[in-house]
């Protein structure tokens, strides 16, 4: 972790990574949380670019889960990168034994270069 990939043992398919820093545990897209069964049987998350107001509803066994959309329509994927980011901030405040507060404050530059998203 913290070190630079040697982008010759790369497909040329992936993505460029920017450095991982030491305000972040793993990297959350290698960790693969898009690709896990679950969200992809009951998708709570919109792949909309427009706003989606269809109220879900899915069932598994006895346990019954409604999603609602708010008045600016249902989360997007783009709002699970935010959470999942959001989770890895709290998980490597765990794992040094630091307060965790139901408050979590970042930064959008530190979110951007975690999600591979700055240009």
């Amino acid at each position: 972790m913290g070190e630079n990939t040697n982008q010759d043992d790369r497909s040329p398919l992936l993505p460029d990574r920017y450095p991982q820093q030491d305000f972040f545990v793993c990297d959350i897209f290698d960790a693969a949380p898009k690709g896990d069964m679950a969200s992809m049987e009951h998708p709570i998350f919109s792949v909309s670019t427009k706003p989606d107001f269809t109220k879900r509803s899915y069932e598994h066994g006895n346990a019954i889960l409604r999603v609602s959309p708010s008045p600016n329509g249902l989360a997007t994927v783009h709002d699970r990168d935010v959470l999942i980011y959001c989770i890895s901030q709290i998980m490597a405040a765990i794992n040094k034994d630091q307060k965790v507060s139901q408050v979590v404050r970042f930064k959008a530059y530190d979110l951007l270069v975690a999600t591979n998203s700055r240009h």
